[in-house]
C-alpha cells in the first residue's frame, strides 16, 4: 500500500527516484493544501516534483488527449494539472504573506519566480494581470530592477498584448529601483504606441519628475491635471500656486489627453512636496483638496470642528494614503505634534489609524530623537483608536531606551570620575600648602 502523499517529509519528496508513483492530479491537489496553509517549501516542493512528472510525460505518448476525447489517464497526469498548478504557485510567490524578510528569503522567491517564468512559458501559459503585477510588486519592493527588466523583456518577446496597467507596474519597480531613465522611456512608449494613458500615468510623472529633483516640471504637470478639474479650490490652488501658464511637458512626453484630478494624483504631489521639504505648500495643498482652503485654523483646532464645513461639496475625499503622507513626511522633519494632529484628524473622516501610521510616526530616526514622546504617542494612539502597536514600534522604542540609558550611565560615571580626580587634586594642593 502507497503511503500517503501528504505524509511525505520535505526532504523524502525531493529523493524522487524512491517515491511511488503517484498521479500529476494527487501531486496538484497535495499542492493546493500546503498554499492554503501557507507551507510555502512544501508547496514549492510539490511544484518541482509536478514539472518533473511533466518532463517525463512529455517524452512519452501514453498521456497525450486523444481525437476521440481526453481519457482518464490523461486527466490524471501532470500535463492536464500543470497550468492550474502556474495559476496557483504564484500566489506564494510574494512578500505579501511575509512580516520581515532578509536578503537569502528575497534570493529565494526572486529564484522561484524566474523559474515560474520559464516553466510556465515551456507550457504555453498566459500568464494573468493579477500575477504580472505580483511579479513586478515584488521586484519594487526589493528594488531589484535588473529582474524586472528581465521580465519585461519576456513579456515584450512572448508577444503578449501590453496595456497600461502592464506599463504602470513595470514603471513603478523602474522607479523603486531608481532607474528613472528608463521609467521617462516607458512613458515615452505609452505615447508613441497611442496607449491610452490615465491619472496613473500622471501620477507616475510626477513622481518621476520629483524624485529626478525636477520640482518646477512636476508643478506643472500637476496644475495642468488641476486647470481640468471640476472642483474650485483645487483649480484656484493650480492657478495660484503652480501657476500653469508655462510648458507642462518637457522631453517629447506630452500627452493631449487630459484627465480631472483625483485624490491619487494629489496624493502624489503632496508626496513630491514633502519629499522636498515644503511643509507649508504640502499643507496648503492638503487643505485645498479637502476643500478647506479658507480655513485659518492650525490642523489640531480643525480635527476638533464639530463639522467641517466644505467636506465633499468642494473637495475631494481623502484616503488613508493622503493622511499617512503628511504623518510620514511631518515626523521625518521632526514635527510630531503635526503629525499626531493629522492622525485625529483623519479619524473625522471615517480613517481609523492603522498599525502602518505607527510604523510612520515611530521609526529609527524619531525613536532616536525622543524615545519618550514617541512612547507616549504609541500609548495614546493605542488606548484611543484601538491600534495595535506594531513590533517594530516596541523595538524602536525600546533599542534606543537601553542606548540612552547606557548613555546616562556611561555620563554618571565620566561625572564621578572627573569628581574623583578633582578632590584627588584639590587634597594634593591643600597638602603641599600645609608644608
Amino acid at each position: 500500500m502507497k503511503p500517503s502523499l501528504y505524509a511525505l517529509s520535505h526532504m523524502q519528496m525531493l529523493r524522487m527516484g524512491n517515491l511511488p508513483r503517484y498521479s500529476g492530479m494527487q501531486i496538484f491537489a497535495a499542492m493546493k493544501q500546503e498554499i492554503e496553509q501557507n507551507n510555502t517549501t512544501k508547496a514549492w516542493s510539490f511544484y518541482q516534483r509536478l514539472l518533473a512528472l511533466r518532463n517525463q510525460e512529455l517524452k512519452s505518448t501514453q498521456q497525450q488527449p486523444s481525437q476521440s476525447g481526453i481519457s482518464s489517464a490523461y486527466a490524471s497526469s501532470a500535463l492536464a494539472s500543470i497550468n492550474n498548478a502556474h495559476m496557483e504557485i504564484s500566489k506564494i510567490l510574494t512578500l505579501k504573506n511575509y512580516h520581515g524578510y532578509n536578503s537569502s528569503l528575497v534570493k529565494h522567491i526572486r529564484e522561484r519566480l524566474l523559474v515560474f517564468l520559464n516553466e510556465s512559458t515551456k507550457d504555453g501559459f498566459i500568464l494573468t494581470t493579477k500575477q504580472i503585477k505580483t511579479m513586478f510588486r515584488f521586484f519594487a519592493a526589493t528594488k531589484d530592477g535588473i529582474a524586472a527588466d528581465q521580465v519585461w523583456q519576456h513579456l515584450t518577446l512572448s508577444g503578449m498584448v501590453l496595456d497600461i496597467n502592464h506599463y504602470h507596474v513595470y514603471i513603478h519597480a523602474c522607479i523603486q529601483a531608481g532607474n528613472y531613465d528608463r521609467a521617462f522611456a516607458m512613458i515615452r512608449e505609452i505615447r508613441e504606441r497611442g496607449i491610452a494613458s490615465n491619472s496613473y500615468t500622471q501620477g507616475l510623472l510626477i513622481r518621476l519628475y520629483g524624485m529626478t529633483g525636477d520640482l518646477q516640471t512636476a508643478k506643472e504637470e500637476f496644475a495642468r491635471a488641476c486647470s481640468n478639474s471640476p472642483f474650485p479650490a483645487i483649480s484656484a490652488s493650480s492657478r495660484d500656486a503652480f501657476k500653469p501658464d508655462v510648458p507642462y511637458w518637457r522631453d517629447a512626453i506630452r500627452d493631449a489627453r487630459l484627465c480631472h484630478v483625483n485624490i491619487h494624483l494629489c496624493n502624489e504631489m503632496l508626496d513630491v512636496l514633502g519629499r522636498n521639504g515644503l511643509m507649508d505648500e504640502m499643507k496648503r495643498l492638503f487643505l485645498c483638496v479637502l476643500g478647506l482652503d479658507k480655513a485659518t485654523n492650525s490642523i489640531d483646532e480643525i480635527s476638533k470642528q464639530e463639522m467641517l464645513q466644505g467636506v465633499g461639496l468642494r473637495g475631494i475625499k481623502p484616503n488613508i494614503q493622503t493622511f499617512h503622507l503628511m504623518i510620514k513626511w511631518h515626523a521625518m522633519y521632526w514635527d510630531m505634534e503635526g503629525a499626531v494632529s493629522y492622525v485625529h484628524l483623519m479619524s473625522r473622516y471615517g480613517i481609523n489609524p492603522v498599525p502602518k501610521t505607527l510604523k510612520l510616526l515611530i521609526h529609527r530616526t524619531t525613536a532616536s530623537r525622543d524615545y519618550k514622546q514617541c512612547a507616549e504617542i504609541a500609548m495614546m494612539v493605542h488606548d484611543k483608536y484601538e491600534t495595535m502597536i506594531p513590533n517594530s514600534v516596541i523595538r524602536n522604542i525600546e533599542t534606543h531606551q537601553a542606548k540612552a540609558m547606557n548613555m546616562e550611565k556611561q555620563i554618571r560615571e565620566a561625572e564621578s570620575q572627573q569628581t574623583s580626580i578633582f578632590s584627588s587634586l584639590t587634597g594634593i594642593s591643600g597638602s603641599s600648602k600645609q608644608e
